[in-house]
């Protein structure tokens, strides 16, 4: 049951009209005066159309986020406006919108709140050359998140038009359309959206979700496309490869090389990527005719340059036998497209040229189109049509022909819009070549991605590099590497992946703990402390990532921290030992070269902890533990790849456990001290063994 309470003046300039659904009240009164509040909190959020409201009235509906009511009324502002204000029964969202009426100037902005609450943390994202997360500041193409020292939090964004919106932080929330578009024509409409809730990542979870429904948006699978399922090789800035290969092999025999050194040592790669080196670029349509600069070399033919490829991209293709994932920038000034297909800034907004590109990368195995550069050149003319047109057309071509897509270089524009395609899988969070540096930004970042349903990727990095190949298993996206072919650092792979080359991942991407925004806000330092997850159901085995950012030799694990209610066992994944921890306890996490991992797991009504492999990164990734149950006894099943015989899993338990039953041969060995059973299953000749075990005492 909602409230409504509906007031009028005695005089009708006075009138005003009040709706209250879950977190939000809102009004608006006839002098053209509006507030958005959250009671509970005692936030207000004030603003003024500048002229009066007209025909203020309630009404009420439903759409695809479900039932709500809302308050219209009409405005002259360079034209006739009507404008709304809608909140939802069942939702903690809210959404201000103006239409035009009539055709008039790009001119006012609606909301625009000159009150607001004081002392409110800034979260957002800057849009060039792409979206990188800030404290303090809000960018102008949003999202925004607002919140406080109790975590009360409050998203804000467009609705949609995301490319020519225009949000405005100082002095002033508002939002309104960007000024290079002149004319506003009758019927077009603008709206932004409020999502509030406790929790700084429950509410950007919450904001996305929202997004997504509003869009008609499927979000992928972690497992959606091959770039997500399996390790993959990478060529692009900062890798071996990236304009230059083993000159006694050429270009195309280095990379059949790659392939065979992988599959040599034990950790097959799933597909391979082709950056920007394989079209011809720049005036001379030339693959590397000078050296490679930023500022020079769009597309001049989206095509694989003969000289590399002299058979062509499918002719590759069929000698290397993977799926091929191809990069895209910008087209080139001196590019005959320009001449062939309707332009607009530089790219392309024609539908024939992306049916012809997306059936050519389909006749060559390509699996994933990369386009790059979007924050940057990859842009279209800020306008009402041709920046929605030109991701529309690229989506619906690829989707077309059965390809998924990445989106790099993004700004939070580009993202938001992202969340309109069923078929862009990925996008990159983080800078070319990810390193230590990279961290705070991945993590951040990634928040943006994974809200709008999409799976973030670190870029590039060398197998060798265990920190780097943590964070980009944890991040339930992409992994990728870019070695040399005589450095591939077989073990540490291992860690990452299946010995068939899929990725042993987490359910979610890792994400900063809510206590982490605040500490970066009030910029008080400390430890970054970011988690993951696999759920069986509501047995939940947390994957807790930390690194020293001020010199921090360590960091605490408190199990409250990551909903625990209960006490945990605390397992340090790095020296394989751990504890137990009652719930309102605290572990010490030591950083061994800045960083630590630790599996934190529930005791389970079994007495008993589940850990998993201890050799991957996601101890309990589903394609390595697909089932876990925990009751009176502990039951998983293990799943192994074709060339695997024996799994070691891991599980706390105060005594030596008992195994009750088994589809396949167990061998347990147990360490008293750390109270750890170490149970090597081996399979029966199926791809799977299901294992129960039981406390003695029990």
């Amino acid at each position: 049951m909602y409230l409504l309470l509906l007031l009028f003046a005695a005089h009708a300039k006075c009138a005003t009209v009040i709706l209250s659904h879950g977190r939000f009240r809102a009004e608006v009164r006839t002098s053209g005066e509006y507030s958005l509040a959250l009671p509970a909190w005692s936030w207000v959020f004030r603003g003024s159309l500048g002229v009066p409201a007209a025909h203020v009235r309630r009404q009420a509906g439903r759409d695809v986020l479900g039932d709500y009511e809302e308050i219209v009324f009409t405005y002259t502002q360079a034209g006739e406006r009507e404008g709304m204000v809608r909140l939802y029964e069942n939702r903690p969202v809210a959404e201000f919108a103006a239409k035009m009426l009539s055709t008039g100037v790009n001119r006012g902005t609606f909301p625009d709140f000159r009150e607001y609450p004081a002392k409110l943390y800034r979260f957002g994202f800057q849009p060039v050359p792409h979206a990188v997360y800030e404290f303090g500041t809000l960018g102008n193409e949003g999202p925004w998140v607002l919140f406080d020292g109790a975590l009360r939090t409050l998203v804000i964004s467009p609705g949609d038009h995301f490319f020519v919106s225009d949000m405005q932080s100082h002095g002033q929330l508002a939002s309104a359309i960007v000024q290079s578009v002149r004319e506003l024509p009758a019927g077009f409409s603008h709206a932004t959206v409020f999502v509030a809730g406790q929790g700084i990542n429950a509410t950007i979870d919450r904001w996305g979700a929202a997004m997504q429904r509003m869009d008609g948006r499927r979000a992928p699978s972690p497992e959606a496309d091959i770039l997500l399922r399996e390790l993959s090789y990478w060529t692009d800035h900062g890798t071996t490869y990236f304009y230059h290969y083993d000159p006694q092999l050429g270009y195309r025999g280095t990379l059949l090389a790659v392939r065979k050194a992988f599959d040599a040592v034990g950790a097959p790669v799933g597909s391979l990527q082709l950056d920007s080196w394989f079209y011809p670029k720049g005036e001379y349509g030339d693959w590397h005719k000078r050296k490679w600069t930023n500022a020079v070399g769009g597309i001049y033919l989206y095509q694989a340059d003969p000289y590399l490829f002299p058979h062509g991209l499918s002719g590759f293709d069929k000698e290397l036998g993977l799926p091929l994932i191809t990069h895209s920038r910008w087209i080139d000034r001196f590019s005959p497209y320009r001449h062939e297909y309707r332009m607009s800034g530089n790219v392309i907004v024609d539908p024939r040229y992306w049916n012809r590109i997306a059936a050519w990368l389909r006749r060559s195995g390509v699996a994933v189109y990369e386009q790059d550069w979007l924050g940057r050149y990859a842009k279209a003319e800020a306008n009402l049509t041709d920046p929605q047109a030109f991701h529309n057309q690229m989506a619906a071509a690829m989707q077309r022909y059965g390809l998924t897509m990445q989106y790099c270089m993004a700004a939070p524009a580009d993202f938001m819009q992202g969340a309109r395609y069923d078929n862009l899988t990925t996008i990159r969070t983080s800078h070319d070549r990810f390193q230590r540096s990279d961290w705070d930004m991945f993590l951040y970042d990634s928040r943006l991605a994974t809200a709008l349903g999409i799976w973030p990727w670190t870029d590039v990095f060398l197998s060798s590099e265990e920190a780097n190949l943590a964070l980009s298993t944890l991040s339930a996206g992409p992994v990728g590497v870019g070695d040399p072919l005589d450095k591939i650092d077989a073990a540490d792979l291992r860690r990452a992946i299946r010995s068939d080359g899929e990725i042993v991942k987490p359910d979610v991407t890792i994400r900063p703990l809510d206590a982490m925004y605040l500490e970066d806000a009030r910029g008080t330092g400390g430890p970054m402390v970011a988690e993951t997850w696999t759920d069986f159901g509501k047995l939940r085995i947390a994957y807790v990532f930390a690194y020293a950012r001020h010199g921090e030799s360590a960091a605490e694990i408190r199990p409250r921290d990551f909903g625990f209610p209960g006490p945990v066992y605390v397992y340090n994944w790095k020296t394989h030992s751990g504890e137990r921890i009652a719930a309102d306890g605290e572990a010490r996490l030591p950083f061994t070269n800045g960083w630590g991992y630790a599996v934190v797991t529930p005791i389970g009504p079994s007495g008993m902890a589940f850990i998993g492999d201890w050799e991957q990164f996601a101890t309990a990734g589903r394609v390595r533990i697909p089932k876990l149950s925990d009751g009176r006894t502990m039951r998983f099943t293990v799943a192994f790849a074709a060339q695997e015989a024996a799994q070691t899993i891991a599980v706390y338990s105060p005594r030596r456990p008992e195994v009750l039953s088994a589809d396949g041969s167990v061998t347990a060995r147990y360490e008293a001290q750390d109270h750890l059973a170490w149970l090597t299953v081996r399979s029966w000749h199926r791809p799977t063994a299901t294992v129960e075990v039981q406390r003695p005492d029990q």
